[in-house]
């Protein structure tokens, strides 16, 4: 069929049965042998067929598949095309073989409109829901999220507070289902030791802010006193002049490079 569609064989077959084709071209039962191989242009359909037929039997490299499809047929650039087509193969084997891995482990999610999520977000980039001052310490999850609308088959749009400057729409892989209640925040209460109300620290938060490089061990003033340390133990310490280093003179030379003020010997 391709014989009687293609210019190029028509021209190539009547330089066969005139004797004219340069080589060992012969034609026999409809085909053109080019050394006894069948012979097929490199734009043919049936190339990428031969050399899948040949090549997914047992998967074979590109020397053996080469070897296998050389035995009977033939057209030009037949290496680079069973070469690109190994490689694209091995690619895609490869691929398979990592999705069933990651499958292996992992369900498909799906969500309703109005259920609680939990939202994962990039640490140190989307910030404007967390209220933690440092990043190192922020939640991994924030939220409960009602979810919106459902956007495709893998992206939900969730409802954000208002002052969020993120995009509300999220692929499913950021969201995780939400169980149980919203816990409402109790005020917090003085701690208690025995029945005894702790001191609590009163200029140690504006020492860390303005002094960050401070031990703020010894630098802790407490609105009230305790066994262990008070405000004048604290103060006291901290009064303490600063020493400074005064070299001892050599043993037998206490004199030598002492100068008289007086005579200035």
């Amino acid at each position: 069929m391709e014989i009687q569609t293609s210019d190029q064989l028509q021209v190539l077959l009547r330089n066969i049965q005139q004797g004219e084709a340069v080589g060992p071209w012969e034609y026999k039962d409809g085909l053109i042998f080019f050394k006894r191989r069948v012979y097929l242009q490199d734009t043919s359909p049936l190339v990428q067929s031969i050399i899948a037929a040949l090549h997914e039997g047992s998967h074979e490299g590109y020397q053996k598949t080469l070897h296998r499809v050389a035995k009977d047929f033939y057209w030009k650039g037949m290496k680079s095309a069973i070469r690109s087509f190994v490689q694209q193969n091995c690619l895609l084997q490869a691929q398979n073989s990592m999705k069933a891995q990651y499958d292996a482990k992992h369900r498909p999610v799906h969500f309703q409109v109005g259920d609680p999520v939990l939202l994962k977000l990039q640490p140190y980039r989307q910030r404007s829901l967390s209220s933690a001052k440092y990043s190192k310490l922020a939640p991994c999850y924030y939220g409960p999220f009602p979810i919106q609308a459902k956007i495709g088959t893998a992206a939900y749009k969730l409802t954000l507070p208002s002052h969020s400057k993120l995009h509300p729409v999220f692929h499913v892989s950021c969201l995780k289902p939400f169980h149980g209640t919203s816990v409402a925040i109790e005020p917090s209460l003085p701690v208690l030791t025995q029945g005894e109300i702790q001191p609590l620290p009163r200029a140690i938060l504006d020492s860390r802010s303005r002094f960050p490089s401070f031990t703020l061990a010894d630098k802790c003033q407490f609105n009230g006193g305790s066994d262990v340390m008070n405000h004048g133990h604290v103060d006291k310490k901290l009064d303490k002049g600063i020493k400074v280093y005064q070299r001892r003179g050599r043993v037998g030379y206490s004199n030598i490079g002492v100068v008289d003020e007086d005579t200035g010997n």
